[in-house]
């Protein structure tokens, strides 16, 4: 979106800017960390920025020394109060430095022992088949660089792409389909779905088979002649015949009940 404005800008201030290859900050480390500290300080202190800056580089660092003091080799003046001797003291900066390089080397070393590593990977050469994981598709490669371990892929698909080492995977089993020398596809010569015609309600009724037209006409022929004949339900059973409920034997045991005695004096009230 900004980027021929911001080659305008590198070219009137005379500096060079170099991209990192798409979705692979981790080749960016170092200016991936500043941007998120200075998005940290514009979110904290939206409306001075130079102060948050000037609190940034007064604010010691975990090996006690100031942003500010590794940088000039002395204390900044910030809002905090300080004695004027102390602003002239040099701050000898020479050693911690020198620690924190050592860190980074040994950080560096236990980090490739145990992750897959972008600078061990076999070089490749333009020309080779790759896969590409981020994409999941096959390519070969036409440029390299300018960038360090940055390629540029053209894909099965058409579209030319930008990616580091990290997320291609050397394919040389894949082998292109020259479509110029396969063979016409074979074509259909019958009707097809939207020449067949849609037959009607009607022509589908003509088109049934004629013993199921004889059977419905008998059907019907067959409903008109018969008589319709009541069809005969059975009688009820006489008033005498029909057991009382409670008088009639039944397989299920009854329990015995015993009305309580308030009952019979409520009934002969």
């Amino acid at each position: 979106q900004f980027e021929g404005p911001f080659k305008e800008f590198a070219r009137k201030l005379n500096f060079e800017h170099v991209t990192s290859s798409p979705f692979y900050s981790q080749s960016n480390g170092a200016i991936e960390a500043a941007v998120r500290v200075a998005k940290n300080l514009i979110k904290k202190n939206p409306d001075d920025i130079s102060e948050a800056l000037l609190a940034y580089r007064t604010t010691p660092l975990e090996n006690g020394f100031t942003p500010g003091e590794l940088l000039m080799n002395r204390k900044l003046r910030s809002t905090l109060p300080i004695l004027p001797n102390e602003l002239d003291k040099p701050v000898d900066s020479s050693q911690v430095i020198e620690r924190e390089k050592q860190i980074k080397v040994k950080q560096y070393d236990k980090y490739n022992k145990r992750h897959r590593v972008v600078a061990n990977l076999p070089e490749l050469q333009i020309g080779d088949a790759v896969w590409v994981t981020d994409l999941r598709d096959y390519g070969r490669i036409i440029q390299i660089g300018p960038e360090p371990r940055s390629f540029v892929v053209r894909c099965c698909g058409g579209g030319t792409y930008r990616r580091n080492r990290w997320f291609l995977v050397p394919a040389p089993y894949y082998k292109e389909i020259d479509k110029r020398n396969l063979p016409p596809p074979i074509t259909y010569a019958g009707p097809t779905l939207k020449s067949v015609p849609n037959p009607t309600l009607k022509e589908t009724e003509m088109q049934t088979s004629p013993k199921k037209t004889a059977r419905r006409s008998t059907q019907t022929s067959n409903s008109f002649e018969q008589p319709q004949v009541p069809i005969s339900q059975p009688a009820t059973p006489p008033v005498d015949d029909v057991e009382k409920p409670g008088t009639g034997t039944s397989s299920r045991p009854v329990r015995e009940r015993k009305k309580p005695d308030w009952f019979g004096a409520w009934e002969n009230k």
